[in-house]
Protein backbone atom coordinates (compact mmCIF):
# COMPACT_ATOMS: atom_id res chain seq x y z
CA UNK A 1 0.00 0.00 0.00
CA UNK A 2 1.21 3.69 -0.67
CA UNK A 3 1.73 5.63 2.05
CA UNK A 4 -0.62 8.90 2.25
CA UNK A 5 0.74 12.28 2.58
CA UNK A 6 -1.45 14.97 4.58
CA UNK A 7 -1.38 18.86 2.83
CA UNK A 8 -0.24 21.26 4.94
CA UNK A 9 -2.26 24.02 4.71
CA UNK A 10 -0.71 27.36 4.62
CA UNK A 11 -1.05 30.95 3.67
CA UNK A 12 1.64 30.46 0.92
CA UNK A 13 0.98 30.01 -2.80
CA UNK A 14 2.56 27.17 -4.52
CA UNK A 15 5.00 29.27 -6.43
CA UNK A 16 5.99 30.74 -2.76
CA UNK A 17 6.22 27.30 -1.51
CA UNK A 18 8.49 26.19 -4.37
CA UNK A 19 10.67 29.25 -4.13
CA UNK A 20 11.46 28.74 -0.76
CA UNK A 21 12.25 25.27 -0.95
CA UNK A 22 14.64 26.02 -3.86
CA UNK A 23 16.67 29.16 -2.11
CA UNK A 24 16.14 31.43 -5.22
CA UNK A 25 16.42 35.12 -4.07
CA UNK A 26 13.81 36.97 -5.49
CA UNK A 27 13.59 40.81 -5.37
CA UNK A 28 10.19 41.95 -4.62
CA UNK A 29 10.31 45.70 -4.79
CA UNK A 30 10.65 48.45 -7.49
CA UNK A 31 14.12 49.48 -7.54
CA UNK A 32 14.99 52.96 -9.64
CA UNK A 33 19.05 51.96 -8.80
CA UNK A 34 19.90 48.57 -10.94
CA UNK A 35 23.20 48.26 -9.20
CA UNK A 36 21.60 48.27 -5.78
CA UNK A 37 19.96 44.26 -6.57
CA UNK A 38 22.26 42.16 -5.18
CA UNK A 39 23.41 39.58 -7.47
CA UNK A 40 24.06 36.24 -6.45
CA UNK A 41 25.25 33.04 -8.01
Amino acid sequence: MIPSKQATLTDESTYQQWVKTEGIPIVREFFQEVNSVPLEP
